[in-house]
């Protein structure tokens, strides 16, 4: 009975990892091509990715206020802060139109992190 219970999984896990593999490749056959804002990425892409990976999304991980930024208000705002549950950084992401340079936001990612390592005592990745 447990053999035959674990075989059906078995086989049903098989045929959906078929299905998603097939899904993606037709993804990646058909490149996108739209500029999707700030906020459109945001709300499509990494809100989305997020929860998926089981982050619960609230106002402590949106737009927090760092110091020691090198602009004239010495101020920024990371796009999202995944916390730990000692209260320390564990993780940023810096939101980006699409068709801007990664490298753009890789640099302000890591000028965020600077800032909360001086702020926490952590390095976010």
């Amino acid at each position: 009975m447990l053999l035959s219970v674990k075989t059906a999984l078995d086989d049903e896990l098989l045929k959906l990892r078929e299905e998603v593999a097939a899904a993606k490749k037709a993804n990646t056959a058909q490149p996108d091509t739209h500029d999707y804002s700030e906020a459109e990425t945001r709300d499509y892409f990494i809100d989305l990715l997020l929860k998926e990976a089981g982050w619960h999304l609230d106002a402590k991980n949106f737009e927090i206020e760092v110091s020691g930024m090198p602009n004239s208000a010495g101020k920024g705002f990371v796009d999202y802060v995944l916390w730990g549950d000692d209260g320390k950084p564990l993780a940023l992401v810096e939101a980006k139109r699409t068709r801007k340079d990664a490298t753009v936001g890789r640099q302000q990612a890591k000028l965020y992190a600077d800032c909360l390592q001086a702020q926490y005592g952590q390095r976010p990745i």
